[in-house]
């Protein structure tokens, strides 16, 4: 299952922001921070949506940004929400390291 950490702004000229991802240590970090509330929760998923306030769009990007750290790739801009999301980088393994012989 590959993770991704989504950030949407709720209306435009509004602070408000939004967070969702299905990574669990994302989620931790953002529990963690006084700043954030939970918004929204998965059933049957794992699915966090957190919701929090930044002054602009480039200092809630960048926040993204760093929460992600190195674990997922870069921030791409979404379309349907206007707001951008980044995936877990894939990991290439050779399928002999795998087999045990």
């Amino acid at each position: 299952m590959m993770k991704y950490v989504a950030l949407w702004q709720e209306s435009i000229r509004y602070p408000d922001y939004r967070i969702q991802t299905n990574d669990p240590e994302v989620a931790r970090k953002l529990r963690r921070r006084e700043i954030t509330m939970i918004a929204g929760l998965g059933v049957n998923a794992p699915l966090w949506i957190f919701r929090f306030k930044y002054s602009s769009p480039k200092l809630a990007k960048q926040s993204l940004s760093r929460l992600c750290g190195t674990k997922y790739g870069e921030l791409k801009e979404d379309a349907s929400t206007g707001g951008f999301i980044a995936y877990t980088r894939t990991i290439l393994t050779s399928k002999s390291g795998l087999e045990s012989g």
